[in-house]
């Protein structure tokens, strides 16, 4: 290998979030430095890196293996020559000290300094013109204490404008900067090519050499990957990202809820999780200040309530009365668009996520407070949305049904946006509706006012099905609220006991130690391994079998002697007459794993494990096509933006696909849960082995692996 990293700087975007961008992996250093374009035009693509002068500037690539000998080039261009440092690169050791950098003079000229800050050299005649484009292609050997630079040299074969030999030369380079300053002047940078001298490819002069950013243009093989789009339904959202945004609508006598029947539901995704003692309001009628508390639909964070789905009402408005009717455990995945549901039907509140039931129903008799509290989506309404009560992410088709309950078993949910009108039987009972397509309104036949605050606006997405399924990764500005997904997921099973065990019934699931299955007895008495006690009620005897499974407190008294946890699963405590298992190794391998029950009143979602997911295959992905004037490929550099959603394992590699199907894989990266850059460079074409041709690129594809 002997490129190392290339940059045309087209896949940053523009504006201040590019130095942001290539913070997050591509790039060790930025600052006062972004991705524009000056009036006389980029020298390739569609935009360069750009140092505003102002202040110390500069961004600097880290290189993976620190070495003595490198060739770089790169295009270089300034509006004016002034009389202040402006240096297009500068080679740095481990310690980010300089070992040599160049200075363009207000001549023209360029000066060559060592880590002194002493003159080792200087180009005979001026070689910079303002407003002009000009190829630096350099080679520096701090072991032989040379530097050689070459400057608008198309084939490599020039002489140098600059042939230095000099013992100050010296040291490791580990960091290579480019545009660097103290002020005074701008400055542009291009088509970055880093190459070792070392290696069979690439190890010399190349002459002018351009990079070209070609994004994704086509799947052929998908193979488990998902699209995450910001589109849901239709053709926009409900941005709600800023801090303590929200829509609000005045209070009015038909959102009130009293005592009958309804149905809260909406589309949503988190961007962030409610932190601190915070909470993410989906809906409710609540204000804490006036005493008009009503009712309240949120996620908790992990102080709060242990991060748990909540719905909390009052009877009179006052602190005294709040109830929390629904308390359930639940870790939403940030940017994944989630259906929830929550239903009054006949007096039991009834809990869904995607259509599937969370918990057991919930005896709800209550009427709930006719207060003057406004309604608040995506934030607690008050005198505007109350500080740290802001879902932080984005809504989509929003419902509320007064008087009707729409869901009383698990379901599918639409795939498009609820009906209006009389296609809806209920529609006289839709108290509000918004679908966020074009602004901000109340879509139902009340038509009521609603007020976006603290920067809650409406975003027609650009992303989707419609323009291609993996539009996602075919991003100009990187969008991490955009993406494709590979899950790695372990099988799980929820036991529900509606009524205590009785003497001897048993559980089954997993095995004791691979093979035997894991038979749990409920018993009056325990006396054996796997005896399981029952308890005063059904929550403390499902705490022993929790405790058993786990191999937790209570061995002796609340559980039989000896027993052994679970080879195959560990149990997760539920409210309301229900426990979780989840398999110890993720995969489909779980969703064989036995769960069975002989309860007078109990039952498993089914009689083995179910949802896990193994790891996709290779996934592969077309490209753009090259610039029609490509006439050579020196090297070609596959450029991902990756993270993982929590602590687990996750790690990807990329490869590149010939066009007869050999494939050249790179390194495998170990992912963190904030995304970053990386970069792997292939110099061979993947069939033959020989050199990369225009061929190989244009019938070749890209390829995304997930190993664990």
């Amino acid at each position: 290998m002997t490129a190392l990293y290339m940059d045309g700087f087209d896949h940053y975007g523009t504006g201040a979030a590019s130095a942001l961008n290539m913070l997050a992996g591509s790039w060790a250093f930025v600052n006062q430095t972004t991705c524009s374009v000056p009036s006389w035009g980029p020298r390739t693509g569609q935009y360069c890196l750009s140092a505003n002068g102002f202040g110390p500037s500069g961004a600097r690539y880290a290189l993976n293996t620190p070495s003595t000998h490198y060739f770089v080039s790169f295009g270089y261009s300034v509006p004016i020559l002034s009389s202040g440092e402006c240096f297009p690169i500068i080679f740095r050791d481990n310690g980010a000290g300089a070992i040599l950098y160049l200075n363009v003079l207000s001549n023209g000229q360029i000066q060559v300094k060592n880590s002194a800050n002493t003159v080792i050299g200087t180009t005979a005649h001026p070689v910079i013109v303002a407003e002009n484009w000009h190829f630096f292609e350099c080679e520096i050997n701090t072991s032989a204490h040379t530097f050689v630079l070459r400057i608008d040299d198309p084939s490599g074969g020039d002489t140098p404008v600059l042939s230095i030999s000099d013992s100050s030369i010296t040291g490791t380079i580990a960091l290579i900067g480019f545009l660097e300053g103290t002020g005074g002047t701008e400055g542009y940078c291009d088509d970055v090519f880093i190459r070792d001298a070392g290696g069979s490819e690439n190890n010399s002069w190349l002459g002018d050499r351009r990079v070209a950013t070609l994004l994704v243009d086509a799947d052929t093989a998908t193979a488990g990957w998902t699209p995450n789009y910001y589109q849901k339904i239709g053709t926009g959202i409900l941005n709600n990202t800023a801090t303590s945004a929200g829509v609000s609508a005045a209070s009015a006598t038909n959102l009130n809820l009293g005592s009958g029947d309804f149905t809260i539901e909406t589309f949503h995704r988190f961007q962030a999780l409610p932190s601190s003692s915070n909470k993410a309001v989906i809906l409710g009628k609540w204000n804490d200040t006036a005493n008009q508390r009503s009712y309240q639909l949120y996620l908790g964070s992990i102080a709060l309530n242990g991060g748990s789905i909540g719905f909390r009402t009052s009877t009179d408005g006052t602190n005294s009365t709040v109830v929390d009717k629904i308390t359930y455990p639940w870790t939403p995945d940030l940017d994944t668009w989630y259906h929830i549901a929550l239903v009054r039907s006949s007096g039991n509140l009834l809990l869904f996520v995607n259509g599937q039931q969370f918990g057991l129903p919930i005896a709800d008799s209550d009427t709930y407070f006719a207060g003057t509290a406004a309604l608040g989506l995506g934030g607690q309404a008050e005198s505007g949305i109350v500080a740290g009560t802001s879902l932080q992410g984005w809504f989509d088709e929003t419902r509320l049904t007064v008087g009707f309950a729409r869901y009383t078993t698990n379901f599918t949910p639409t795939s498009v946006a609820f009906p209006r009108g009389v296609s809806d039987p209920q529609w006289a009972d839709v108290m509000l509706l918004c679908g966020f397509d074009t602004v901000i309104q109340d879509e139902s036949g009340i038509g009521r006012t609603l007020t976006a605050n603290n920067g809650s606006v409406q975003q027609t997405v650009n992303d989707g099905p419609t323009v291609g399924a993996y539009s996602t990764i075919g991003k100009a500005v990187p969008d991490d609220n955009t993406f494709i997904s590979a899950p790695y997921v372990a099988a799980t099973g929820i036991l529900t006991v509606t009524v205590k065990p009785t003497n001897t019934s048993t559980v089954t699931v997993g095995t004791k130690d691979g093979s035997t299955p894991a038979v749990y007895t409920f018993k009056t008495s325990i006396s054996t391994a796997f005896d399981v006690l029952i308890d005063t009620d059904i929550q403390s005897t499902l705490q022993n079998l929790y405790n058993a499974i786990n191999a937790g407190p209570g061995a002796g008294t609340k559980y039989g002697t000896s027993t052994t946890s679970n080879f195959d699963v560990f149990a997760t405590q539920l409210p309301a007459g229900q426990m979780q298992v989840t398999a110890n190794i993720p995969g489909t391998g779980g969703n064989s794993i036995a769960s069975t029950e002989t309860l007078a009143s109990g039952s498993w979602g089914g009689t083995t494990l179910s949802g896990g997911l193994d790891i996709p295959g290779p996934s592969n992905f077309k490209v753009q096509g090259l610039p029609p004037t490509t006439t050579l490929v020196s090297a070609i550099q596959l450029t991902v933006r990756a993270s993982k959603s929590d602590a687990g394992l996750g790690s990807i590699n990329s490869a590149f696909v010939g066009p007869l199907g050999g494939v050249s894989t790179s390194t495998t990266h170990n992912l963190t849960i904030s995304s970053s850059y990386y970069n792997d460079v292939h110099e061979l074409d993947p069939d033959t082995s020989g050199p990369i041709s225009p061929t190989t690129i244009r019938n070749g594809a890209f390829q995304i692996n997930r190993d664990t």
